[in-house]
């Protein structure tokens, strides 16, 4: 109950609505702030597929939702917005559990900082198997992306992409 009383609190200072926080303990499971842009995943949300809500400062202070991304494929217990990575107009949003655990990373870009995002991409996992979580863990910095998986052959692994027009290919 602590857990949920702090994060409450967090929620509370930042100015965030406490409506998304109360449908689904794990709203906050995945959280990135840069520049202007929060955004916060929520997994397993019990009402539908996992979702991740972005936000944009108010000009007297706090954060507003700004708009709610979901995966273009979505089912439920995907847990997409598990794991979250962002650089500049490029987002990246792990969904392990997605194809029997197997998982997958999707990749939502936009023209400009502040203009809507829009799915790009999907990173398949380059040797897919039941229960890797692929994408459990994710980190970008420009034309790099790592994206971790921490249940394939027993020891984990990261994987290292590279942006490739449009895509992403193993580095």
């Amino acid at each position: 109950m602590k857990k949920r009383v702090l994060l409450s609190a967090f929620v509370g200072l930042l100015g965030l609505p406490l409506a998304a926080f109360s449908q689904e303990p794990n709203f906050g499971r995945a959280v990135v702030l840069d520049d202007d842009d929060l955004l916060v995943g929520q997994p397993v949300n019990w009402y539908g597929p996992g979702v991740v809500y972005t936000y944009r400062p108010r000009p007297e202070g706090g954060w507003s939702e700004d708009a709610l991304l979901t995966a273009p494929d979505s089912s439920r217990k995907d847990d997409f917005g598990r794991a979250l990575a962002l650089d500049g107009n490029t987002l990246v949003v792990g969904a392990p559990r997605k194809r029997d655990g197997s998982g997958v990373a999707y990749v939502f870009t936009r023209s400009e900082p502040g203009g809507a995002w829009r799915s790009a991409a999907v990173v398949e996992p380059p040797r897919p198997g039941n229960h890797a979580e692929y994408a459990a863990a994710l980190a970008l910095r420009g034309e790099d992306l790592l994206i971790g998986s921490p249940a394939t052959a027993s020891t984990g692994v990261v994987y290292h992409f590279t942006r490739e027009g449009d895509g992403w290919g193993l580095a």
